[in-house]
């Protein structure tokens, strides 16, 4: 409460300066690494029941 009230101000006590947020390392955004693919062909599969399913082969494209 004394606390609150030292951050508010008050007209005895001038306003508590905060000095910036220090934020934890954990809490930056970390840059994420987005893979990229391309189409390099078509498979079929059945699957579980037996059924032939179409399915995409994909190549991941190199990084910049």
């Amino acid at each position: 409460m004394q606390r609150q009230r030292v951050l508010e101000g008050s007209a005895k006590t001038p306003r508590m300066e905060t000095g910036a947020e220090v934020i934890s390392h954990a809490a930056r955004p970390r840059q994420v690494k987005h893979r990229r693919y391309e189409l390099a062909g078509w498979e079929f599969k059945p699957d579980k029941r037996g059924i032939r399913q179409k399915r995409a082969i994909l190549r991941e494209l190199p990084g910049e």
